[in-house]
């Protein structure tokens, strides 16, 4: 076992089981719980409350364990950046960067992804999944946008292909958005060196790799989008990706 992580788990228990906490963040760190969020800002449940004390306990405990007064969550469900927005009104102060990702890329990932994986990669319809994707890019990244960023001074929007491209100045805004001087990792990232990569619990399969380098260029897996998908896609998510600066 990892001893930071060993040493975090008994600070998260003292305000609960983890089995509990597990169960609460099954339930609440899912796109359907959005509701529950939103309706519950003035006066939330019991279940809101506690999910919210587990998720105070974690981030001071990984605080305290790394000596670090900023802790960085990757996750990408708006419903936790909600309980975190409950946070910063009562103890931290949170702030929000909303990374976005050309969705016909994200499309032709998702979509590629399921038919290398489904069972039965014959039930695999990709007009549906056309749909189904462009449909969930385009209602994730306006949710984030109504809900997150009329938050003055607490959000930041950026692309990611702006972020490979040019990552010192990508890494150089957050930074400033921070306060933080992020200028050291910022020369490392525009040379494309490589870098730790520090705790991380789940998610991103690049945590077993031990090192990540940025590429010179943005991979585009779009260019295996079939021409109706990407009509598809146009009809569902064009104008809001021109918002965002896409083409």
């Amino acid at each position: 076992e990892c001893p930071f992580w060993s040493a975090v788990r008994p600070r998260v228990e003292a305000g609960g089981s983890l089995d509990r906490f597990a169960a609460e963040e099954h339930r609440f760190d899912r796109w359907p719980a959005l509701p529950r969020w939103w309706l519950g800002h003035r006066r939330p449940s019991r279940s809101v409350l506690s999910y919210t004390a587990h998720l105070e306990a974690l981030v001071r405990g990984i605080a305290a364990e790394s000596g670090r007064r900023v802790v960085i969550d990757s996750s990408k469900v708006l419903s936790r950046a909600l309980a975190y927005d409950r946070l910063h009104a009562e103890t931290f102060d949170v702030r929000f960067i909303h990374l976005v990702r050309d969705g016909r890329d994200v499309l032709a990932s998702r979509t590629h992804r399921r038919a290398r994986t489904a069972v039965d990669p014959a039930a695999v319809d990709p007009r549906l999944d056309a749909i189904r994707y462009s449909a969930l890019w385009t209602a994730a990244n306006l949710l984030i946008v109504a809900l997150l960023g009329r938050k003055p001074g607490r959000y930041l929007r950026l692309r990611y292909e702006d972020f490979v491209r040019d990552p010192a100045t990508a890494l150089n805004r957050i930074g400033a958005f921070l306060a933080l001087d992020y200028a050291p990792v910022a020369r490392r990232a525009e040379a494309r060196e490589p870098i730790a990569i520090g705790h991380i619990v789940a998610g991103n399969r690049m945590r077993r790799d031990g090192v990540v380098a940025l590429r010179r260029t943005a991979d585009s897996p779009r260019d295996r989008l079939r021409p109706s998908e990407r009509r598809t896609y146009a009809w569902i998510a064009g104008s809001v990706a021109r918002v965002f600066g896409y083409r």
